[in-house]
């Protein structure tokens, strides 16, 4: 039993070492809320979780109650994701052929579905058929009574492909009866549909869209020939679009520049590198792409030649809406924590292919963003005395060295 015990004892140290080790250099977490079902959820990532990661996001970590990384896939929802079609393979409930009819009953994806792949083993032979769909397979309501199959041969696959196209609906479950005619039935392998990544998302018409930040602090400077403006964001919100709303000209064409500050030092007569060339323009949007940053202040110095100052009314920073989606068990807690320099890229097994490809997921809200817990009775003391952490490290071997002669000694006394 003492061995046990040690045992036991010996294994609970170890992973509340590892489990600190995980979590060490992370400033901040937000509870997960509990879902209602086991499988995968997507986390949308808004300007206040933005502002406390990196802008590549490695830096941010889903964790269990025992402190250890949950595989994530962090990706947006937006244009260059949305034109990728992914297939769903349907479950076949039901094959049957009475007289010279055959009905394939299948359950649909969960979602509006207009368009059915039929994979048909190789052949060239037409037929006709009709579409049903049912939320309970008793009651069946007509879709179209009047398709013609026509099989194409799929070279990749080696068999023939039909697609059978039609306005939107949302049965659980289609059946497609075909008319053979008195002839032989088609062998048909598997049916699927198309969806698109949109649909793995819930509340897609919203997180589709650029988010604005909140408001910016702007000053602005008039000297000689050219206006310095500094522009401040309240926090260090990702943008990756940058918009002004300007007067003091009808008509203008001016040049700009857009620099990003290197050292705290910085100041109008010392803004920084050159980020991005701009032109303004009153016939342009006024709205500028900007690669990826979160700098909390940056600098536009505005050309104006011989011509009276613009001034600057008004400048927003715009961000995607990124999501990170994982799978979440029913009966488990989960949190998010983030705010670490140092942290790199993790490489999980987990795809973007492998969500994409399951039924649509839902969305799974946080609670308040607060320092780690775990770190706000000694980070203070830590920062100012590293020596504490190597400290703390050989406490932690010798108890757990201490541990492991006790077990031994405990197991050879038990062989004897």
């Amino acid at each position: 039993m003492k061995i046990k015990r040690y045992k036991l004892l010996l294994l609970f140290l170890l992973m509340r070492v590892c489990a600190m080790a995980q979590m060490e250099g992370y400033h901040y977490e937000a509870d997960i809320n509990a879902v209602d079902s086991s499988g995968f959820y997507n986390i949308v990532l808004t300007p206040e979780i933005n502002k406390h990661v990196k802008t590549d996001y490695s830096d941010l970590r889903i964790i269990n109650d025992s402190g250890k990384w949950m595989p994530n896939v962090i990706w947006t929802p937006n244009s260059q994701f949305c034109v990728i079609a992914m297939t769903w393979d349907l479950k076949i409930i039901k094959k049957e052929k009475k007289n010279s009819i055959s009905s394939l009953i299948i359950e649909s994806v969960g979602s509006a579905t207009s368009k059915l792949i039929l994979e048909i083993k190789s052949t060239l032979a037409e037929r006709f058929c009709t579409l049903s769909g049912s939320d309970d397979m008793n009651s069946w309501f007509t879709i179209n009574d009047s398709i013609a199959i026509k099989p194409q041969e799929d070279e990749l696959k080696k068999n023939s492909i039909f697609n059978i196209e039609f306005p939107a609906v949302s049965y659980k479950y289609l059946k497609i009866r075909i008319n053979n005619n008195g002839k032989d039935p088609f062998n048909i392998i598997k049916v699927s549909s198309p969806s698109r990544t949109e649909d793995v998302i819930q509340d897609k018409g919203k997180y589709f869209s650029p988010v604005e930040n909140p408001v910016c602090k702007i000053e602005q400077r008039d000297s000689g020939s050219s206006s310095y403006i500094r522009i401040t964001q309240s926090s260090a919100y990702h943008f990756y679009k940058l918009s002004l709303r300007l007067s003091g000209a009808k008509y203008y064409y001016r040049n700009a520049e857009l620099y990003f500050p290197t050292s705290s030092t910085h100041s109008f007569s010392n803004p920084g590198v050159l980020k991005n060339s701009l032109v303004l323009s009153n016939n342009s949007t006024l709205e500028f792409p900007i690669s990826q940053s979160n700098p909390t202040v940056f600098y536009i110095i505005i050309q104006n030649e011989d011509n009276p100052p613009l001034k600057v009314e008004e400048a927003k920073t715009y961000s995607y809406y990124f999501v990170a989606s994982a799978w979440f068990e029913k009966t488990k807690h989960y949190k998010v924590i983030m705010d670490n320099a140092t942290a790199s890229k993790p490489n999980y097994d987990l795809k973007l292919n492998d969500i994409l490809q399951t039924r649509p997921t839902r969305n799974v809200a946080m609670g308040n963003i607060e320092p780690l817990r775990q770190q706000t009775t000694n980070v203070i003391i830590v920062n100012k005395n590293k020596w504490l952490i190597w400290l703390l490290i050989i406490i932690a071997i010798l108890v757990l060295g201490f541990f492991t002669y006790k077990l031994i000694i405990e197991m050879n006394k038990s062989k004897s």
